[in-house]
């Protein structure tokens, strides 16, 4: 973050620059991680089919309402949002579940359009959301990893290129 400040940038913006360099430098290797659980047959396809559009709808809201949101509130999201998974790793997976079910029909929409959202917001990939959400909502560990693996390229690209203009004051 202190390489942004040394070329000038505002701190207003350097939490949006972050999150978007972030995003992008993830995408080689989510790529590769993906063809690697699509190979060795821990992705559910007709899961992602659901998940997917979800969480590039998102993607967009998150970038629209990032748009307008200062940079302080974007890190105090992003430090609520490691406690909440400290927490959950503190409690162990295994005790830890907010549904008996993994997320279907509504709810998968609205759970994986949070995930886009949150994680475009914070430049981190949807995995760092993806995995211990769908684990926390009873889908197999392996089946989430490949599902955060499958739907970063995706997500992370819409969410580096398609960026709006950020509100200026001037």
């Amino acid at each position: 973050l202190n390489l942004f400040a040394s070329f000038g940038v505002s701190n207003e913006l350097t939490m949006h620059l972050a999150a978007g360099t972030s995003l992008m430098v993830a995408v080689p290797g989510t790529i590769s991680a993906s063809l690697a659980q699509y190979r060795s047959g821990n992705m559910d396809l007709q899961f992602l089919k659901g998940w997917i559009p979800a969480l590039i709808a998102g993607v967009a809201i998150g970038l629209l309402a990032q748009r307008y949101a200062p940079g302080r509130i974007l890190m105090i999201v992003f430090a609520v949002m490691l406690f909440l998974q400290s927490l959950q790793l503190l409690l162990g997976q295994d005790r830890f579940h907010l549904t008996k079910e993994p997320p279907s029909g509504p709810l998968q929409w609205v759970v994986a359009s949070l995930i886009g959202s949150l994680s475009v917001a914070m430049g981190v990939s949807g995995g760092a959301f993806t995995t211990p959400t769908l684990v926390a909502m009873s889908y197999p560990l392996r089946g989430a990893l490949a599902t955060a693996t499958a739907t970063a390229p995706a997500q992370n690209t819409t969410g580096t290129f398609w960026r709006p203009p950020f509100k200026t004051d001037g």
